[in-house]
């Protein structure tokens, strides 16, 4: 494919003690077959090798980039990201993620041909390095207003997913719209809010060109210091923005996410008997239980049963 300046992609990747995956990433990044972009690694005050790791990369490819700064958070470094990129289009991928040799020419013929602001594709889920395309059909599907990017990906389906990672973004209409650095859980939903709200046209591909790796010392299984809610609370701060707008079923899929997320954070979290935050996350939790219960397995009933009854 042919390119000239202006089409440069700028892909934002936050770096945070990731040294058993970083370089699997960055080889992904560099085999791509778009090859007008640059590669932004914002190292977070990483206290492994991960840094070093980044600038072997920075050494022997002049399209990346390595900022290293102290600790502030995964929003400050995509937002920081956000300040250095250069690109006519941008994306971000996460540390111990990899994409698809297609990924991005993919994405970007699709907003080229589509004349999107946006383009998402599909999110392998695995727990194992693999690579390839599993389903040989692709399916496209455009949305042609902001009201219809919000109902998408929220409510499932065939959606874009609050994922900030699975996507193209035209840099012109979005590159202002920042991360909130308060928020360490559920940043990309809130921040996917403020996106799709400017968003007049989006398009979706099936093909699952993201692989999201699960890591089995993922943070979110670990117990916590305090029982923290804020990443629970994203969804009510969602709900109170779209109040009184005719989105159907959108506020009980908000609701659902709510209970959800508040359930883990009561599975692993250090509190003490009386306090005030759990106790008013078990009301919701319980109040708005039937929305939730009918989307769930075994386990996660089990998991909300331990979480809200058993578990003081």
């Amino acid at each position: 494919m042919n390119v000239d300046e202006k089409d440069k992609i700028s892909i934002i990747i936050p770096v945070y003690n990731v040294q058993a995956y970083i370089d699997r990433c960055l080889n992904s990044v560099l085999m791509q077959t778009y090859s007008n972009f640059e590669v932004i690694c914002i190292d977070d005050g990483s206290k492994d090798d991960s840094g070093k790791i980044c600038d072997s990369f920075c050494a022997k490819d002049n399209r990346i980039s390595v900022y290293h700064m102290d600790n502030h958070g995964v929003s400050h470094a995509r937002n920081c990201g956000l300040s250095l990129m250069q690109g006519a289009w941008f994306c971000f991928v996460d540390p111990d993620d990899w994409i698809e040799p297609n990924y991005i020419e993919k994405m970007y013929s699709l907003a080229k041909d589509k004349n999107c602001d946006i383009v998402a594709c599909g999110i392998d889920k695995t727990y194992e390095y693999v690579t390839g395309i599993k389903e040989s059909e692709e399916h496209i599907f455009m949305f042609h207003s902001n009201e219809e990017c919000i109902r998408n990906y929220i409510c499932g389906g065939n959606s874009m997913h609050g994922l900030v990672w699975n996507k193209l973004y035209n840099a012109e209409k979005f590159k202002s719209i920042r991360f909130d650095e308060n928020l360490r859980v559920n940043e990309d939903c809130m921040y996917t809010y403020e996106i799709m709200s400017g968003c007049e046209t989006a398009c979706l591909t099936t093909m699952k060109l993201y692989h999201w790796y699960i890591r089995p010392d993922s943070a979110c299984h670990k117990r916590a210091e305090k029982a923290d809610f804020s990443g629970a609370e994203v969804f009510l701060k969602l709900c109170d923005k779209l109040q009184g707008k005719q989105f159907s079923g959108v506020q009980k899929v908000l609701q659902k996410n709510y209970v959800t997320s508040a359930v883990q954070v009561l599975l692993y979290a250090k509190y003490e008997k009386g306090d005030v935050g759990v106790a008013d996350a078990k009301r919701k939790c319980k109040e708005w239980k039937k929305i939730a219960w009918n989307h769930w397995g075994l386990k996660q009933k089990l998991k909300y049963w331990y979480a809200i009854y058993l578990r003081q």
